[in-house]
């Protein structure tokens, strides 16, 4: 029954239309079974193109179904844990209830947890199968204490477990905890025999990787990493392209985010379920140790993966997930302790508080995921789609970068069949001429070369007699095509010849096609990604005129990000470093300060705030700027070598040569190198060190030999070394 609650619920609530970030490109993977951002999600696909079949809503409705569906599922399967733990503790049939109630409540309408299953995403999959995978885990310990666990389930775990990995590749990092929690607390199948063929089911479930190669060379029309070769494959079910924040280990940013998820847990379950959690956390230590052992394996292993960079409610579901299991568990737990005390009280009134407790949560949870994060009424992310292929003219060539433009142009032209007149190429292919060519036959790619500087662009306008080209201009780092060859063009940018003139106004494009999408975000007040989007925009727009040294237009533009998004610090930072061009240094070092304020995890905001200090003759604030930026990176060659440059020159030779060593170590270009090596020499002679300076000053003289500095070191090391 609360199943079905949750399913009316949901239903009401989904988006008919698309929705923002990967919930378009799952959409679009369930439709045509194409490959997604690492690792590929074949689970999810091959399930969700089943519901494409329904003969009833939009595409991506049904892709949402079944989001849908896992949610229902999750909650059924949560709820049946909670009523077998009630029934082994021999309770009635109503108080059994009550533990299930609680934690369906407390999950089932959860912002996090609602605002993904009411459009396609992998999260409501992934929590379905963990609770799957414990709930054949309580069934095993159950058989257990009868005299034995039946093997076969601790087999069907196995194979749900790797399954769940094609769903969401994080299931793999949950695993360890999973499989303690199915084989440790039975001492029957703690044996290697058993634990072989457990494995052995994981794998078998796991093979739907397999999927990706085979599709993947049959060119579909979305085709993330193209993962048909061996090595590709690997680089993308393992996500090496996110190795760098996997792996690494920024301890400020760590325990930033922890106080983070700390805060999430009552804004997400509410209050009232925290202590609950932690009763049923010590009511499954009591049972068996090993359950603290693999609820501790469980969170470790899902934190490994988020904690480093990600401070959003979402990225936490499966904890989330676990804290409403234990919170129904407390709950049980708690009835049966009262069941216990009738001599001194009457144990009726405590039952009949857990069950107002449960009927208030739930009215509470699923009002205010009703009320405030329906995604009924949602048509913004469709709307944007439609308005960037509308404002293009026939037979455009479109090269898109960004997620919310990339994966809606893709969902409109395969799925809707929309503007398929227009060329749509995504950034990632053009490094890869043989694979556009293929792609793309009908593009002329004679004389294309991607190593080129500016071989993009030369490109480009090769192609415009047929295909007016046009950018999705971003935080280059390429030289794919020059500043001066793009012009605004609604929320993107026309490719032409460089001009030095100042650019044509795009205001009337972006008023007729795109304005409605602005205006419209209040209505959509649970939708932070509309706000970053269209906020992104306008500070892409700024970053534009700030390289064409046009500091006016610049300005406005960044003003109008922040009327967008007030609370974004890097906007701060961005309008910092406009006031800085304009000679405003007081102005922007106060923005510096509050982007710091506002996302004092960001590196580049205390690094640009150190970089105003400067230009405000304020090195004391420069110099712990920059030591807080490297406490989150180390490894940063510019702000490593600046800091290493305040230091020399107050004399502070020992800790400069170190960062200078740095510097050294995260240098990625010819240019950061000499500067590093320019620090390290200073720092080296400053600390009498002439030997090792010697060589480094030698190698920088010969690479820029006119510098005066260089060579007065240089003389003095040698005289020195006399």
């Amino acid at each position: 029954m609360i199943a079905l609650l949750c399913l009316a619920f949901y239903l009401a609530s989904t988006s008919p239309l698309i929705y923002w970030r990967d919930s378009v490109e799952f959409a679009m993977i369930g439709h045509n079974l194409d490959i997604g951002h690492p690792a590929g999600s074949p689970t999810f696909s091959m399930f969700a193109k089943l519901l494409d079949f329904f003969p009833f809503g939009a595409v991506c409705f049904r892709a949402t179904l079944f989001s849908v569906f896992c949610a229902v599922g999750a909650m059924t399967v949560l709820a049946f844990i909670l009523f077998r733990l009630a029934q082994a503790f021999k309770l009635d049939t109503v108080k059994s209830f009550l533990g299930s109630l609680t934690a369906v409540s407390a999950l089932a309408f959860s912002p996090a947890f609602f605002d993904w299953t009411v459009a396609p995403e992998v999260y409501s999959a992934q929590v379905l199968a963990v609770f799957v995978v414990l709930a054949l885990a309580f069934e095993l310990n159950i058989g257990e204490h009868r005299g034995g666990a039946d093997r076969r389930l601790l087999f069907l775990a196995g194979l749900i477990l790797g399954l769940g990995c094609g769903v969401h590749m994080g299931t793999g990092l949950l695993a360890p905890g999973l499989a303690w929690a199915l084989i440790m607390p039975n001492r029957s199948l703690r044996k290697l025999r058993e634990m072989s063929i457990f494995g052995l089911f994981v794998l078998i479930g796991f093979s739907v990787y397999i999927y990706l190669p085979i599709r993947s060379a049959t060119q579909p029309v979305f085709d993330q990493g193209n993962p048909q070769s061996w090595p590709l494959f690997l680089m993308h079910i393992t996500g090496s392209r996110y190795s760098e924040i996997i792996h690494s280990f920024p301890w400020p940013r760590i325990f930033h985010n922890l106080r983070a998820l700390a805060e999430h847990f009552s804004g997400q379950l509410t209050l009232p379920v925290i202590p609950l959690a932690v009763f049923g956390l010590l009511f499954a230590a009591k049972r068996s140790p090993h359950y603290i052992i693999a609820i501790f394996l469980f969170v470790l292993g899902h934190l490994y993966l988020y904690v480093k960079d990600w401070e959003k409610a979402f990225g936490y579901i499966p904890v989330f997930a676990l804290a409403a299991l234990l919170a129904g568990m407390g709950v049980v737990a708690a009835i049966h302790f009262l069941r216990g005390k009738r001599r001194f009280f009457d144990a009726r009134i405590g039952v009949a508080a857990c069950a107002l407790f449960a009927a208030l949560l739930f009215s509470f949870q699923a009002e205010r995921a009703i009320m405030e994060r329906s995604h009924a009424a949602h048509d913004l992310a469709h709307n944007h789609m439609r308005a960037l292929l509308d404002s293009l003219p026939h037979d455009a060539l479109y090269v898109s970068h960004q997620d919310a433009n990339s994966y809606t142009i893709f969902y409109a032209q395969s799925v809707e069949r929309y503007r398929e007149d227009v060329v749509h190429i995504q950034r990632a292919f053009l490094p890869l001429p043989e694979y556009v060519a293929q792609r793309y036959p009908f593009i002329d790619w004679t004389n294309y070369d991607p190593g080129k500087p500016y071989g993009v662009y030369e490109f480009l306008l090769a192609n415009r007699e047929k295909h007016e080209p046009f950018w999705d201009y971003g935080w280059e780092t390429r030289p794919d095509v020059p500043t001066e060859g793009i012009f605004p063009y609604g929320f993107i940018w026309r490719v032409d010849e460089k001009s030095a003139g100042a650019p044509a106004t795009d205001d009337h494009v972006y008023e007729k096609y795109f304005s409605y999408n602005e205006a419209q975000m209040e209505h959509h007040p649970y939708d932070f990604t509309a706000r970053e989007v269209y906020a992104r925009r306008f500070s892409l727009l700024a970053k534009y005129f700030y390289d064409r040294r046009m500091f006016g237009d610049a300005d406005r533009a960044i003003n109008h990000a922040l009327e967008i998004r007030p609370d974004f610090g890097q906007f701060y930072a961005q309008l910092g470093i406009v006031q800085s061009a304009q000679k405003m240094k007081d102005q922007a070092w106060l923005n510096g300060v509050l982007a710091t304020q506002l996302e004092p995890m960001n590196e580049q905001n205390w690094n640009y705030r150190a970089l105003f200090a400067l230009r405000n003759d304020d090195s004391d604030d420069a110099a712990a700027s920059y030591e807080k930026s490297l406490t989150f990176n180390r490894w940063q060659s510019g702000p490593a070598a600046s800091l290493a440059e305040i230091l020399v020159s107050r004399g502070q030779y020992a800790p400069a040569q170190s960062r200078a060593r740095d510097a050294r170590k995260g240098a990625k270009t010819d240019d950061e190198m000499l500067r590093a090596d320019n620090a390290l020499a200073r720092a080296l002679v400053g600390l009498n060190r002439c030997a090792e300076a010697l060589p480094i000053l030698e190698s920088i003289r010969s690479r820029n030999s006119g510098n005066e500095t260089t060579a007065k070191l240089l003389d003095f090391c040698r005289q020195k070394l006399k």
